[in-house]
């Protein structure tokens, strides 16, 4: 894979912007930019369960 360095502009960056509330994915630059992929519901389940034992201590 080959690597190239572009410059763009922030307004470009946001431009098509989305935020899936649900999987909590995140892309950017008209969907070419996956800034956070989505979370496995099984993931955020450990997550809320890891949470609350720690809030528990």
């Amino acid at each position: 894979m080959k690597i190239e360095h572009k410059q763009i502009k922030i307004r470009d960056l946001v431009e098509g912007s989305c935020n899936d509330d649900e999987t909590g994915r995140v892309v950017a630059f008209g969907g070419k930019l996956d800034i956070r992929p989505a979370i496995d519901t099984n993931c955020q389940m450990l997550c809320r369960d890891c949470n609350r034992r720690k809030s528990d201590k």
